[in-house]
């Protein structure tokens, strides 16, 4: 019973990182009334041995405050050829929903380069 339970775990967590990478990333969720308020194509080459990141922050210079709109949601989605792992993962470093703004860090798996496309969406 032991061993049946480990290797239970270990399937489940085996499925977890495998499901878990190479996926489009999505926090928050998108109403009728919301709009895309920022979008960038993100596409870096890769370097050998190394991982390749980018930060993303909205609202980018130059926009200014009275125009800043509360977020509802944000998606980055893998453009990679390879479906399974895909290029890398997203994860949120400030704000996010419900906030007037973003920190976006994308950062790739070694020896890949970027291929992303960044949405933001609010109200």
């Amino acid at each position: 019973m032991k061993h049946f339970l480990v290797l239970t775990f270990a399937i489940v967590a085996a499925f977890c990182f495998n499901t878990c990478y190479g996926v489009n990333f999505t926090h928050g969720s998108i109403g009728p009334y919301d709009k895309l308020l920022y979008h960038e194509f993100v596409k870096l080459p890769a370097k050998p041995n190394q991982m390749v990141s980018k930060n993303i922050t909205y609202p980018p210079l130059g926009i200014r405050p009275s125009s800043i709109r509360l977020i509802s949601a944000v998606r980055a989605f893998d453009l990679s050829k390879d479906k399974v792992y895909g290029s890398g993962f997203a994860s949120i470093t400030r704000g996010g929903p419900k906030t007037t703004f973003l920190g976006l860090c994308l950062k790739s798996f070694r020896n890949l380069g970027l291929n992303f496309a960044v949405e933001v969406w609010g109200n």
